[in-house]
């Protein structure tokens, strides 16, 4: 695989070769998406925000109470068959996003994610995708923004030196980690899937996550006003199994405040 190969040259620049193993396990590769807002897509094309575009007798998914859930993202499979890390996803179709828009009720009370209204859905549909039209929810509509996939890296420098230097004894090869960090753009959290799960907190809802496919992490992002509390994150993920069976019905989700 190329990026291998690229990982490979880059650790033999910085002289981190002797760590090539831990850090080629600890690392993963990941698909960024860049966002840039942009009212004109054509139907179906894998953006974030704006109105999905849904096939006919689309059941949308809803809270306890039927209120439609917010629409997040929609992927277009056909746009990410170009990475072999996404062989794991459905080649063809498409696959929404939706959650719980803002966790206060009427009464500004914080909801429990435990309550009836933590709602959150990944859907996969797969068909003639000429018979997409737009759909405009009663829920709020972000802003529309076009997806650019490009291939990259994911992972935690901090917890990787943490792992292989706990007493922070070897200078060098720590200063060279972050130098890795810096040329592989880790050190920021950003819109991705498939890669390692990046969190600004402690996990609470998500049980081992780096045991499981991330199919969503969605970065605050104010050029399209996705703002997840204080600038934090929303993370989707499924289990390797229930990918494998296509069965998107069990999905674990976390919303950080950041």
């Amino acid at each position: 695989m190329k990026i291998l190969q690229e990982l490979h040259q880059l650790l033999k620049e910085l002289n981190l070769l002797p760590y090539q193993e831990t850090i080629t396990q600890f690392l993963r590769p990941a698909i960024y998406m860049n966002t840039k807002p942009n009212k004109h897509l054509p139907i179906g094309a894998s953006k974030i925000g704006g109105n999905p575009d849904l096939p006919p007798h689309f059941q949308f998914p809803t809270y306890a109470d039927g209120k439609q859930q917010t629409f997040l993202a929609q992927y277009r499979l056909a746009d990410l068959t170009a990475f072999s890390t996404a062989q794991v996803l459905p080649p063809s179709g498409m696959l929404y996003f939706f959650h719980l828009e803002e966790p206060y009720d009427n009464h500004d009370r914080l909801l429990s994610w435990q309550s009836e209204w933590a709602a959150w859905s990944v859907i996969y549909w797969d068909g003639d995708e000429s018979t997409l039209q737009p759909y405009h929810p009663e829920s709020f509509i972000y802003p529309q923004a076009q997806i650019h996939f490009e291939l990259g890296w994911s992972g935690d420098i901090e917890a990787l030196i943490g792992k292989l230097f706990p007493r922070e004894s070897d200078v060098d090869p720590i200063n060279k980690l972050y130098e890795l960090e810096e040329q592989l753009a880790l050190s920021n959290l950003t819109h991705q899937l498939l890669g390692s799960p990046i969190a600004q907190q402690p996990w609470y809802q998500v049980e081992n996550p780096e045991q499981k496919t991330l199919l969503l992490q969605l970065d605050s992002d104010r050029q399209i006003e996705m703002i997840w509390g204080d600038c934090g994150t929303v993370y989707f993920f499924i289990s390797p199994e229930d990918l494998k069976k296509r069965d998107f019905t069990k999905i674990d989700y976390e919303y950080q405040w950041g």
